[in-house]
């Protein structure tokens, strides 16, 4: 949802639309150093255990760049790291926990 101080900014509704759009930290925004701004902030606000990088099998871009987070945070913020590939169907429900459990445990 827009805040009426974007808007107003802009004095736009369709400008501020764009513009909070091109702000999302989305993969396909190259250089993507909003994505990696964002999970330094929220790493050093949450402190996790593990950070889960969740890949939607049809978005590749966020799979290339898994790479780049997966250093960002196990060499950068010295967190632990687990990258999954899904189709978001329930056929692999079972192998997410499994694989999810592991990790944990290994924290």
């Amino acid at each position: 949802m827009l805040s009426s101080l974007q808007e107003s900014a802009t004095g736009d509704p369709l400008r501020a639309i764009a513009t909070r759009s091109l702000q999302i930290p989305c993969a396909c925004m190259t250089p993507n150093t909003g994505r990696m701004e964002v999970l330094k902030e929220q790493v050093d606000l949450l402190r996790p255990d593990l950070v889960i990088d969740l890949v939607l099998q049809s978005c590749h871009t966020f799979n290339v760049e898994a790479v780049k987070v997966e250093s960002l945070v196990r060499n950068g913020l010295g967190t632990n790291y687990l990258k999954i590939v899904t189709d978001f169907s329930s056929q692999d429900i079972g192998q997410l926990k499994t694989r999810i459990g592991a990790a944990l445990e290994m924290c």
